[in-house]
């Protein structure tokens, strides 16, 4: 029961997004994923029963993933000037012609 007349095998993969783009996007899932599960311990301490000692250990734990998160869109603002063409700040921002046309339709 086939409805197309393109088969998987004539299938061609073309990659677009470079490995550095990729890291970014899952080192910033994962930062943001710790940041609101630590964010939530901490706001939820008292009622978790955490000492003073533990939420200023997750304090620490939760400046420090900020710290990755923050290093990690500086260096993708970086890539965005020096990656491939995908990468670039030109293929990320809308533009282009009619760009201005379209957004007033």
């Amino acid at each position: 029961m086939n409805h197309t007349n393109t088969s998987f095998d004539s299938l061609k993969e073309y990659p677009v997004w470079d490995r550095t783009t990729r890291w970014f996007h899952w080192i910033n899932v994962l930062a943001v994923i710790g940041l609101i599960g630590v964010g939530l311990v901490i706001f939820n301490a008292k009622t978790l029963g955490i000492s003073i000692e533990a939420k200023i250990f997750l304090k620490t734990i939760h400046v420090y993933i900020g710290y990755v998160f923050c290093l990690n869109l500086a260096w993708r603002i970086i890539w965005a000037f020096i990656g491939n063409k995908y990468a670039r700040l030109k293929a990320i921002l809308p533009g282009g012609k009619g760009f201005l046309t379209a957004l007033r339709e």
